[in-house]
């Protein structure tokens, strides 16, 4: 402290001054009068801390602390009134400050654009098959999956060609792709909502009938992230964001409060997730009963496929519901990394493999019957409930809505 006196009796006639005690390193900015007091900001680095003149260069820096105007205001004397930021050595051991590498973030980068291209392309041509080739006759629950499918690909679109948009240097242009993508992004967690709740009335189909099912259900889908992204794009939160590598920085448009993106998102998401994986532990125990009963009144137990059509059936789940989203609760300390692989690696490639969970289960229950029937064919349909067939109401219905 009798160093730092020192210091402060020593800037008579300067303005800022660099501070170092020992491994403590920092700097002082001497404000002259409350007319002077303005926004300050201050660069930190491994060899210091520096003042920012250029507020415009603040997103060129990595790690930055910002002082608002209002708190120098408050702090004002009009004999002698500094403002100091000082670092101390276990300041870097903080995970805020150890950015992502480029080396990742490149690898991240391309494993993200290989996998949202395939999932775009698989995408787009499950809705090809369904609008131009079977939209006629298809079931609910192949309508269900296809606005799944459309939310999908126009998040994996807007991802793709955000970056872009993002280096035209357009503000509102880039205010209105984080918009959207953000939309996209809120479509497909309601999607995923709605496939578990579609599920669980088809498990209690035979007793409730919902009149005008498919457009009820698209709304709940569609029009509350409408909602939520027009509330935040008049109160301006979408911009441009930084994304902070070791060397490198890469723009976005995206949520520029992050207290945003934490209540809304990963809040929005962790209630979707809790209803998805309680209905995916309730339709697995609720499959394996049926083929158990249907194994029992069979008499004999058949092994061959059975593990694979488990495995499938399982992982298709996983992704018809959004639970490889959940990933993204373990990127915190050590886990951080993997944590960001593995995310990556199965959400960017999550619509090719939504692709061939359709296709199988297409198949297998019946929504496209291949043209040679066996008898194998009728034992593997017999005695199971089909989530693709044709929801006839029963003869006694119960009208909700």
């Amino acid at each position: 402290m009798q160093n730092l006196s020192s210091l402060v009796s020593l800037m008579e006639n300067l303005t800022v001054a660099s501070v170092s005690i020992g491994s403590v390193k920092g700097v002082l900015q001497k404000i002259q009068s409350e007319s002077d007091i303005e926004e300050s900001a201050f660069i930190l680095s491994e060899t210091g801390i520096k003042v920012l003149e250029d507020f415009s260069e603040l997103k060129n820096f990595p790690n930055t602390i910002t002082i608002p105007k209002e708190a120098t205001q408050q702090a004002f004397n009009k004999n002698k009134t500094f403002l100091s930021v000082f670092r101390f050595p276990n300041m870097s051991k903080v995970p805020l400050n150890q950015p992502i590498s480029q080396n990742d973030l490149v690898t991240l980068t391309y494993i993200t654009y290989i996998g949202c291209g395939l999932s775009m392309f698989f995408l787009g041509v499950g809705l090809f098959i369904h609008f131009l080739l079977r939209k006629a006759k298809a079931t609910n629950s192949a309508h269900v999956l296809m606005n799944l499918f459309m939310a999908l690909f126009l998040l994996n679109l807007t991802f793709l060609t955000n970056e872009y948009v993002a280096r035209a240097n357009s503000h509102i242009a880039c205010k209105v792709m984080a918009g959207v993508m953000h939309y996209c992004l809120l479509a497909t967690f309601s999607w995923f909502a709605v496939e578990a709740l579609h599920l669980c009335l088809q498990m209690t189909k035979h007793s409730v009938f919902i009149k005008h099912y498919i457009l009820k259900i698209s709304v709940i889908g569609w029009v509350p992230p409408a909602i939520v992204v027009s509330v935040l794009f008049v109160l301006g939160k979408y911009g441009e964001q930084t994304i902070q590598t070791d060397s490198s920085n890469v723009t976005m448009c995206w949520i520029l409060d992050s207290t945003v993106h934490y209540a809304v998102n990963i809040g929005y998401y962790c209630f979707v997730f809790i209803f998805t994986f309680c209905t995916c532990i309730v339709v697995l125990r609720w499959l394996s009963l049926l083929k158990m009963n249907k194994f029992k009144q069979a008499g004999k137990v058949k092994r061959s496929g059975i593990a694979s059509f488990d495995i499938t059936t399982i992982l298709g789940l996983c992704c018809l519901l959004g639970l490889t989203w959940s990933f993204t609760f373990f990127s915190y300390g050590g886990l951080r990394l993997p944590s960001y692989y593995i995310f990556t690696i199965l959400n960017s490639f999550q619509g090719l493999f939504l692709f061939i969970y359709y296709l199988k289960t297409s198949t297998l229950f019946g929504d496209s019957v291949p043209s040679e029937s066996s008898n194998m064919t009728e034992e593997n349909t017999e005695n199971t409930e089909n989530p693709y067939e044709e929801d006839e109401p029963p003869t006694l219905t119960k009208k909700v809505f």
